[in-house]
């Protein structure tokens, strides 16, 4: 008998597992499938939709550390949050781990394991506890815009096609496509109801804050938080008249949020970040315009820049339109975000300060030097980018919220058996 465990966090994980759910199931209707949600709005959400659901939400108020699972911890997603406490971390994983001893492990042979990372406690605490068992891990994570990656060993820098700039997964699902005709129900989903159920987790939240036992949701509370402050600071500004643009060609940096893992795991520190871009002006005569993370302001050592450089660094607070700054850019510059992927495919050249899973591409340099003497077909960047992205990402469109295609998928995982 098939056996599935979805591994996910929000809402939108179990809009998209429930579409892979129907096409599983389309293709097997005797096949297993059990979905795991951290945060309590998705478990509560899933099981009033009918799901076999369950959450170890619960086992995080755990008040003691399993020491032979102490060494097995990784918490370096967790060290770039100023109220980190190790200490409530490490009880958190003991946590975590004691209920998937208790309610996983026993019926987990011979299962297909579908997460979304590696590196949050709960992945950490259901890897580690799975390594000698017979199972099937595949990872998925969302892409550029309209796209999602399935990788069987890895998420970000760690995704299988990294290297080569194939993946295998997708040329069995394409040549899968091209033969069989897959039943579609329509995109399965009730985000209507989901701000309702948001609302359940802000009630946990805000007071597990005061007493560290946030673990894998602290990254939620604070996203909230950035979102309301950065509401309010865009209704009061007036028309970004505070901000300055160079009058002169410029090369683009592109913010990201500290606090995740293609920060903690495949970036740099902002110390490091501050000195590569001192390496590009004393290299070019050209400015540089930073960009921030529309939920991360720019850290204060490389906003300093401005002040210590006026006429060569100038901040953007991220309201004007991307693909414009980026098409007037000389080239981009990226810790590794998937804003370097999409100046890829503006024929940019990108200079990936950290690893990314698109390194391997055509357009993109690592040093400074390379991006000031870079002298690419731009049409060639353009078209490796999209080939690219067509040999490995499935058009499934995360983001926005369209699963459809992910039914397709169900059915192929389920008759391919990856």
């Amino acid at each position: 008998m098939s056996k599935y465990l979805f591994v996910g966090h929000n809402l939108t994980y179990f809009d998209f597992f429930q579409n892979l759910e129907v096409g599983i199931l389309y293709k097997n209707s005797n096949a297993t499938i059990r979905h795991i949600y951290t945060r309590p709005s998705a478990f509560f959400f899933a099981r009033l939709n009918g799901h076999n659901a369950s959450t170890p939400f619960f086992n995080q108020f755990t008040f003691k550390t399993n020491k032979s699972s102490q060494g097995k911890v990784d918490l370096g997603f967790y060290l770039a949050s100023e109220s980190v406490n190790e200490k409530h971390l490490k009880e958190i994983y003991s946590g975590y781990v004691e209920w998937i001893e208790e309610n996983i492990i026993t019926d987990i042979s011979d299962t297909t394991i579908i997460t979304s990372g590696e590196y949050r406690l709960f992945e950490q605490a259901l890897l580690n506890s799975v390594k000698s068992k017979n199972v099937n891990i595949l990872y998925f994570e969302a892409g550029p815009p309209g796209y999602i990656y399935l990788s069987n060993s890895g998420v970000n820098a760690n995704a299988d096609f990294t290297k080569n700039g194939m993946s295998l997964i997708v040329k069995e699902y394409k040549q899968y496509l091209s033969k069989h005709q897959v039943l579609i129900n329509g995109n399965i989903q009730n985000s209507k109801f989901h701000f309702m159920f948001k609302v359940i987790d802000l009630m946990f939240y805000i007071p597990m804050q005061f007493v560290s036992r946030l673990g894998d949701h602290e990254e939620f509370l604070l996203s909230a938080y950035r979102r309301v402050e950065l509401f309010f600071l865009n209704k009061l500004s007036k028309n970004n008249s505070g901000l300055k643009t160079p009058n002169t060609k410029y090369y683009l940096f592109l913010g990201q949020v500290k606090e995740d893992v293609n920060s903690t795991h495949f970036g740099l520190d902002m110390n490091s970040i501050e000195k590569k871009l001192l390496e590009l002006i004393n290299f070019s005569k050209d400015s540089v315009v930073m960009r921030s993370h529309p939920l991360q302001k720019i850290p204060k050592n490389i906003m300093d820049l401005c002040g210590k450089h006026p006429l060569r660094f100038f901040y953007d607070d991220g309201c004007r339109g991307l693909e414009e700054q980026i098409v007037n850019s000389l080239g981009v510059i990226t810790v590794n975000s998937n804003g370097g992927l999409e100046s890829l495919g503006l024929g940019r050249t990108v200079w990936t300060l950290g690893n990314s899973y698109y390194d391997g591409c055509y357009g993109v340099v690592k040093s400074a030097g390379a991006l000031v003497q870079a002298d690419y077909d731009e049409q060639k960047i353009i078209d490796s980018t999209i080939n690219f992205i067509d040999n490995c990402f499935i058009p499934i469109d995360y983001r926005g919220h369209d699963f459809t295609n992910a039914q397709k998928l169900g059915s192929f995982l389920e008759n391919g058996r990856l």
